[in-house]
């Protein structure tokens, strides 16, 4: 039975046939043979169709190592290596998960590999805590085959329990994000990015300013009270229907040099970490990012901020600065349907030297970085969340409420804090808390808010819709170091944001930027304010060395 938003006795069916009973873990009589699973449905069809292509891949992989490896011995034992070992990677789909050890020890590039392996044979996963990165890359790397295979969803169903956002933000530093932060950050938005693309949520507005939502049901994000930022995973095997149990041993961390604890049904420590997994979703929620909508500007207004230079808004920002008035929360990522809005979002002009050469880094757009304009570069942009206006005004984050109680709450503590009269604003601070976020996650760097250099704004409207963007835009120039300063642990911050997200970002000399090379790739604010940045930004002198 798929899982619905918002029902929780649905997500505890997941876990309820295999979760402890009186202390007891799931498993079967032993020697019984685990049951097949039968789909003969078109979903089954077109998943053992998928898989069996990822099994023929795997076959000739090894294949192409033992002719290697024949070659080398010259004998006959190789070649009968070479057919055993074949057989057994042809077979490797009809292995019960008993067949597994009982437990294993996994870290680094062995245990992304054997974790890819076991979610490519999965056909449910529960994820508890903070996604480790190796289980966030292998992810991706499942929804990027999928979508190459045209297949849209591999699993049955994908729940992510996550700590709730209070108990995070808790944890955010002064000027900074902080470790607590990064981890949990990177991890949520990238899985989010993935259930965005596998959910599509379509918005549009009905009478009375209320909204329509529809959106297909399969991977879910839920928020639990609990602090827990180690990362166990449940994921049951498509054939024989057991779970294997996947723990890392202590907190994840942000380079993927977790280490893993697997295990199956019949470990005698399997109850406990089931019953944890099952107490955390019992209790979970849903989790939904909720980015900012405004009200549009008019046209008069919106050209005027066009035209003010930071110099202005920073000396004048109570005449400068526009009313963005906050006319509802959304979803992250939704797809907007003829309705007339704004949407607040934060730019990063992330600009350094390379081999004496000015440089700029750009974002290639992705499904596991972006929802929108994918296949397009653009400079760093980040949509404004309701967290970061919360912040930005230093008042509580109403969590769990609907948009207009969330509001409210938040008008009326802006009132009781700062004394605020008049609607709900988003302050300019928040675009910097979203310009952090952006960087982190993108480039791996958590950056002091001085670093962020304000530059001014500019509004444009959406191309064949009825909305604006109103983006903020802010340069960050990122500093190089040489040996010594990297030893007493200094980072080089070009190298840092290249080798963080080396497949995700690029780098692209200044002076080339506007060639045929890029020029079709550009997204909207490259090409549609190309002599607005460079009079403002590109041409403006920096040093890469503080």
């Amino acid at each position: 039975m798929p899982l619905n938003s918002g029902n929780g006795e649905a997500a505890l069916q997941l876990v309820a046939a295999n979760a402890p009973t009186n202390g007891q873990p799931p498993m079967r009589p032993r020697g019984q043979k685990a049951e097949a699973r039968v789909d003969d449905g078109p979903r089954g069809i077109r998943v053992r169709a998928w898989r069996d292509r990822e099994h023929l891949k795997r076959v000739r992989m090894h294949d192409s190592e033992e002719r290697g490896a024949m070659a080398s011995t010259g004998g006959n034992d190789a070649s009968d290596e070479r057919m055993r070992r074949r057989a057994l990677v042809a077979n490797t789909s009809d292995l019960s998960i008993g067949s597994k050890p009982l437990s294993e020890i996994l870290h680094g590039e062995d245990a992304l590999t054997k974790m890819k392996e076991s979610l490519r044979e999965a056909s449910e996963v529960i994820v508890c805590g903070v996604a480790s990165h190796a289980l966030v890359t292998a992810i991706q790397a499942m929804t990027d085959e999928a979508a190459l295979s045209g297949f849209t969803f591999p699993w049955e169903r994908f729940v992510y329990v996550t700590p709730e956002r209070t108990s995070i933000l808790a944890n955010r530093g002064e000027s900074q994000l902080g470790s607590v932060v990064q981890r949990w950050e990177t991890a949520q938005r990238r899985m989010g990015n993935c259930a965005h693309h596998y959910n599509q949520t379509v918005i549009r507005p009905i009478q009375a300013g209320g909204f329509e939502q529809s959106s297909s049901s399969g991977f879910h994000m839920k928020a639990t009270k609990a602090l827990y930022l180690e990362m166990t995973m449940l994921v049951r095997d498509l054939r024989s229907k057991h779970w294997r149990l996947w723990d890392t041993v202590g907190p994840t961390k942000d380079q993927g040099d977790d280490v893993y604890v697997t295990m199956d049904e019949d470990h005698p420590a399997y109850p406990s970490a089931c019953g944890m997994v099952h107490r955390l979703l019992k209790d979970s929620r849903e989790l939904t990012t909720r980015q900012v909508l405004c009200a549009p500007l008019p046209q008069e207004r919106a050209n005027s901020v066009n035209r003010t230079t930071a110099a202005q808004f920073t000396d004048d920002a109570s005449q400068h600065w526009p009313d963005l008035r906050i006319s509802t929360l959304v979803p992250h990522g939704t797809i907007l349907q003829n309705y007339p809005t704004c949407l607040p979002t934060a730019i990063c002009v992330v600009r350094s030297a390379y081999e004496n050469q000015e440089i700029l880094l750009l974002k290639k757009r992705t499904a596991a970085n972006s929802t929108d304009d994918l296949g397009k570069l653009s400079l760093l942009s980040s949509r404004v969340l309701e967290e970061e206006v919360a912040d930005a005004l230093r008042i509580p984050l109403s969590e769990g409420k609907s948009a207009p109680e969330a509001i409210d709450e938040m008008w009326v503590a802006n009132y009781n804090t700062n004394g605020t009269r008049g609607p709900l604003t988003v302050p300019q601070s928040a675009f910097i808390r979203a310009a952090q976020r952006e960087l982190f996650f993108s480039c791996g760097l958590d950056l002091t808010e001085d670093r962020f250099i304000f530059h001014g704004c500019q509004v444009i409207d959406r191309e064949g819709t009825s909305e604006q963007i109103f983006f903020c835009i802010f340069e960050v120039v990122l500093f190089r170091r040489g040996i010594a300063s990297t030893a007493r642990g200094i980072a080089d911050e070009l190298a840092t944001a290249l080798a963080w997200n080396k497949d995700k970002i690029t780098q692209v000399a200044q002076e080339s930027l506007y060639d045929s090379e890029h020029r079709g790739r550009l997204n909207r604010l490259l090409d549609r304010r190309e002599e607005w940045l460079k009079d403002t930004i590109l041409s403006q002198p920096f040093s890469a060395f503080p």
